[in-house]
């Protein structure tokens, strides 16, 4: 008997519940605020068809075909402007820089570096920071 009881009672809850949002849902135009939108009728023929109005989508794909246009035209006169690069000069610049590198100065330098490297101060320092 108890477990009717308790089963009656949650169906009076959830049918409450249902008819209070049925209820709420339907309220009339007068109580909810709203925006009155005032629109005039053309007296046109609904069946003919609209002008063409240009939208924001239409607008935004124009926009991107003239970006792309741009960016095509951009890219041929860089073409161009690669194609009177003199690239033997560059290159020749390049491997006299290279040439001017001194391995055997750079090695030295950093044999040096490595000595003067306190390695005790280190791991003080690496220790006293994992603690």
């Amino acid at each position: 008997m108890n477990n009717v009881c308790k089963s009656v009672k949650t169906l009076v809850v959830i049918g409450f519940l249902f008819i209070s949002l049925a209820l709420i849902s339907w309220q009339s135009a007068d109580t909810i605020p709203s925006k009155k939108v005032h629109r005039q009728s053309t007296g046109n023929d609904t069946t003919q068809p609209r002008k063409s109005v240009i939208t924001n989508d239409d607008s935004r794909v124009e926009d991107i075909d003239n970006a792309m246009n741009n960016l095509d035209r951009e890219l041929q006169k860089m073409d161009i402007e690669l194609k009177k690069m003199d690239f033997s000069n560059i290159e020749k610049q390049v491997n006299e820089a290279i040439a001017k590198i001194d391995l055997a100065k750079i090695k030295i330098e950093t044999e040096n570096a490595m000595k003067n490297v306190d390695w005790n101060k280190i791991k003080m320092d690496v220790d006293k920071a994992m603690k």
